[in-house]
């Protein structure tokens, strides 16, 4: 399955043969993925095969929240079996009221 990936930079084939490639070659077991494509379904196929590598290979695998803000996460990042994080913007105050998406 070769897809575009986000802006054509990779595609999900690449990203796929990379992880078995730590998985199978490394004492890696914590992945960290900074990238991903706006994707709103939770359920496509690039995050079924994430899943399935991380149950597969024991991975703990970590996703950018992606830069689409209050849009919805990106792919991988709606996985199942990810742990997906993002950034706030704390506007340099104490206070929560006044944070936002960044």
């Amino acid at each position: 399955f070769l897809a575009p990936f986000f802006q054509s930079f990779y595609s999900d084939g690449d990203l796929i043969n990379g992880i078995q490639h730590v998985a199978l070659n490394t004492p890696s077991r914590i992945l960290n993925l900074s990238l991903g494509a706006l994707n709103r379904s939770g359920d496509s196929v690039l995050d079924r095969l994430v899943d399935d590598l991380a149950d597969d290979y024991g991975l703990t695998i970590i996703v950018a929240a992606g830069n689409s803000g209050n849009q919805g996460l990106g792919s991988p990042g709606n996985a199942f079996n990810v742990i997906t994080v993002g950034a706030m913007n704390t506007q340099g105050t104490l206070s929560r009221t006044d944070d936002t998406v960044a």
